[in-house]
């Protein structure tokens, strides 16, 4: 319902105020192959907007995810996954770790990279893992 909300709010209000796109941003899309291009306008408040949607569109995931089962067998990982979201999430080590263990556990395609220095440290991780049969 809210996610319907705030779709209407943003059509409504890109009739009023017919912002221009500047330029596009990169996104991972849940289920892409590859990273899909979102516009970026020269008004805010449509920026907004796409930025509330999303969350929303990402806690309702974390939500249906979580709630699964009754008694989740990887409530600890949430837990973690929490605390390093609100402790550490600026870290490159999160970020660099976490797109690492997309690409090895197949759940983000190999050619969505952020460069040669994540290649290198994903080499690195991925041999670790390897030698400890992960």
């Amino acid at each position: 319902m809210k996610l319907e909300k705030l779709e209407l709010q943003k059509e409504k209000l890109k009739a009023e105020l017919q912002p221009i796109i500047k330029r596009h941003e990169d996104v991972l899309r849940p289920g892409a192959e590859k990273l899909d291009a979102v516009p970026i306008y020269d008004r805010e408040e449509i920026n907004r907007i796409d930025r509330t949607i999303e969350k929303t569109k990402l806690v309702q995931r974390f939500k249906k995810s979580l709630e699964q089962v009754d008694d989740h067998p990887y409530m600890d990982t949430y837990r973690i996954i929490l605390e390093l979201l609100e402790q550490a999430e600026s870290e490159i080590i999160l970020q660099k770790t976490i797109q690492g263990l997309a690409h090895y556990l197949n759940v983000l395609p190999g050619d969505i990279s952020t460069g040669p220095e994540q290649e290198e440290f994903e080499a690195a991780l991925f041999e670790v893992l390897d030698d400890y049969n992960y």
